[in-house]
């Protein structure tokens, strides 16, 4: 008897053990964020966007302006003090909804006919605006990093390099998605 009250025992300490660590394990994900992921949009944008269901074009327009609205927020928010939270949420919203924008694209050059639309979507006037509105958003992630103090930088210079860097990617999609449409019409 005593030895089968041992095993309990140890078998209870592992138990314990493996809930302690998996309690650690489950509030480090969550203040992470990866346990638990905000919505980029406000209800309003996710309402416009689910209005919008079956035109990727305007779904690009809107993404498009959400995205620079983030920007804007970015920047107003860089000339105040103690906002470093704050600023690191509107590069990952941005961040976000620039993803969000590449998948309409994506949607918008398949080609696909869902019963939402009212015919073949329009690719080059969507094409074009997002060749210029991302170039737009380039310059203003390169001037928020310009005037971006160190201590500013060290919350969110990874946050601030991965926009860029998934601002160019998207930027060179659409870029080669153009000169697809372009080859495709002349042929």
């Amino acid at each position: 008897m005593n030895e089968s009250g041992s095993r309990q025992r140890g078998h209870s300490r592992r138990a314990s053990r493996f809930h302690i660590g998996l309690g650690i394990i489950l509030l480090a994900a969550a203040a992470s964020g990866q346990l638990f992921h905000r919505d980029p949009l406000t209800r309003q944008e996710a309402q416009q966007m689910r209005h919008n269901a079956g035109q990727p074009g305007k779904r690009i327009q809107l993404l498009l302006r959400f995205a620079g609205k983030r920007l804007s927020e970015l920047q107003h928010l860089q000339n105040q003090a103690g906002t470093a939270a704050r600023q690191y949420r509107r590069l990952r919203e941005y961040r976000e909804i620039i993803g969000e924008l590449d998948d309409n694209l994506d949607s918008l050059m398949s080609g696909r006919i869902t019963s939402e639309m009212a015919g073949r979507p329009k690719v080059r006037k969507p094409l074009h605006l997002v060749l210029r509105m991302e170039a737009g958003f380039l310059r203003e992630l390169s001037a928020i990093r310009m005037h971006s103090s160190r201590r500013q930088l060290a919350h969110y210079h990874f946050a601030l390099d991965d926009c860029l860097s998934r601002t160019r990617g998207s930027l060179r999609q659409a870029r080669a998605e153009l000169r697809r449409a372009v080859r495709k019409k002349m042929k």
